[in-house]
């Protein structure tokens, strides 16, 4: 039964497959997960927050998209946060209904 607090995810129990620009493809990472039976991909895109723009920009320029795609789905005046994998700072979009067989 449910005790009220929000399910954690060990970020270093997911397998995560580079996808990223050639000369870095650890810039954008990809991991499938389900919520019960709903198929979702994990997408992880290296990022930093730079203050001068103050927003969140992307490390390849490429990817750079979808950094802002979260942030204006997310609408919210403060930079997205991060998530350190593998020593590497990366925003977290999720996307549903997407079949993780593209990625094997």
């Amino acid at each position: 039964m449910p005790d009220g607090r929000p399910t954690s995810v060990d970020i270093d129990r997911i397998t995560w497959c580079p996808v990223g620009p050639f000369d870095d493809p650890a810039a954008h990472l990809m991991a499938p997960i389900r919520f019960g039976d709903l198929p979702m991909v994990v997408h992880a895109i290296a990022a930093s927050f730079d203050p001068q723009l103050g927003r969140m920009i992307a490390s390849a320029p490429m990817k750079q998209f979808l950094i802002t795609a979260a942030d204006q789905i997310v609408g919210t005046p403060y930079p997205l946060r991060t998530m350190a994998i593998d020593g590497r700072d990366y925003v977290l979009v999720a996307v549903p209904n997407i079949d993780s067989r593209r990625l094997t």
